[in-house]
């Protein structure tokens, strides 16, 4: 503590001298320090063989036990670990009643990150770390094309009970599969029926369900020289395109329903999709059938489309209009990017081989779940990714199989150990 080594500075003249008189020599105004020694001492006093903290709070002085280095742990451990595990401030405020000892805050917020209790059940409230990281356009329609289920839905009349949703990021085409299970032998039939139609994806983007993540449809995608990308944990931004597109879905298929037992979900799932690929987009600017194809088709008018103007009829260059659909995505992109940036504060970095937790999913047990923890872990980082995400897994293994993940930085926290020399 330099206040005690600006208090050292005297020399001692009589060995014979006590201890108080000695502090109480080097505490009096003394003509040999400099000025900025005797700030450094003029807030303390000797009173009863201790050392005080003079501390004005505005209405009165008060004197604060100086905690020696020694004990500072275990005032951090009284007032933290036993008390509640409250934050920052609260927990310096109640230690400063009585006690006090440089870098307090700085202290206790170091023990504080190293706390595991602290760690695993406190989410961090206000702006949270990480940018938003916007996926590129394909150079042509079906390049890139997002892949994700909705459901379950009842047990249809064709004994389907989910909806796979496939969707090209640059023309924002949709296709929709019925299908029995999210198994990968039904991801893979579907899959390959867009295939037959519109040829391979260089990229696919999925989240890390089971039938993504199988074997079989890894090697479905290396055979073909498909990039597979898979979304981290609880992180839907990382495929935003098609959960927006589930919001638009859903109510069309219930509006769709004439059972009552709702078994006819399925029965105008074509319908469905004409529609929504004949519906204006709002980036687009025109619908995505047009940007596919070059012009607007009529259904189901009958004689009424004679009445149309012959103009409406007209064909465009797909190519000149997929090229105007790339500029105005990245032109919005940019508006999102800027707009969600604000609501961060930058993006915290963590090296490979650090500790961490990852926000973890409430596990429905029967019984209320606003006790159970909020993250997951420790977890090593075992890889950097692009776009602010790692690859982290467990320390040691569970129930023998070692779980491993991938985290979007925003979904971690980090267990850090400092150098309690550093303080001083």
């Amino acid at each position: 503590m330099s206040h005690i080594d600006a208090i050292s500075r005297a020399p001692v003249l009589n060995s014979s001298d006590t201890l108080d008189s000695l502090i109480e020599n080097k505490l009096e105004d003394n003509e040999d320090r400099t000025k900025e020694e005797k700030q450094k001492v003029q807030n303390y006093v000797l009173k009863g063989n201790r050392l005080f903290r003079v501390i004005n709070d505005g209405t009165r002085k008060r004197l604060l036990f100086l905690i020696p280095k020694s004990t500072r742990k275990s005032i951090a451990v009284k007032f933290l670990d036993l008390m509640g595990h409250f934050a920052v401030d609260k927990t310096v405020s109640k230690i400063k009643e009585l006690y006090w000892f440089p870098c307090m805050k700085r202290y206790i917020r170091h023990h504080i990150s190293m706390c595991f209790e602290c760690l695993v059940n406190k989410v961090p409230s206000g702006k949270r770390q990480g940018f938003l990281h916007p996926i590129p356009t394909g150079r042509r329609p079906f390049a890139i094309v997002h892949l994700d289920h909705l459901g379950p839905f009842v047990t249809s009349s064709n004994r389907n009970k989910e909806l796979l949703v496939m969707i090209d990021n640059m023309t924002r085409f949709v296709h929709l599969y019925p299908v029995r299970d999210t198994s990968s032998k039904n991801v893979l039939k579907s899959v390959k029926s867009f295939v037959e139609d519109f040829g391979l994806p260089n990229l696919i983007i999925s989240d890390r369900g089971s039938c993504f993540t199988s074997h079989e449809f890894q090697r479905f995608c290396g055979e073909n020289g498909i990039l597979h990308t898979l979304n981290s944990t609880s992180h839907p931004q990382g495929n935003g395109m098609v959960e927006r597109v589930h919001r638009t879905i859903f109510p069309t298929i219930v509006t769709s329903m004439e059972k009552d037992d709702q078994r006819d979900w399925d029965s105008k799932i074509k319908e469905t999709e004409r529609n929504l690929n004949n519906t204006v987009n709002k980036t687009l600017g025109k619908t995505p059938f047009e940007v596919l194809n070059g012009y607007v088709p009529i259904f189901k008018d009958g004689i009424l489309r004679l009445l149309a103007d012959e103009e409406h009829e007209v064909w465009n260059d797909p190519e000149k209009l997929q090229l105007g659909a790339r500029e105005k995505i990245s032109k919005e992109q940019e508006k999102m990017k800027a707009y969600y940036d604000k609501k961060k504060y930058g993006t915290l970095l963590f090296d490979k081989g650090e500790i961490v937790v990852v926000r973890r999913n409430l596990k429905a047990t029967g019984e209320p779940t606003k006790t159970q923890p909020r993250y997951r872990g420790p977890m090593v980082v075992t890889e950097i990714l692009p776009s602010d995400t790692y690859r982290i897994s467990q320390l040691e293994p569970s129930n023998g199989r070692l779980y491993a993940t991938t985290a979007q930085v925003s979904q971690l926290k980090a267990w850090r150990s400092w150098n309690e020399d550093d303080d001083d």
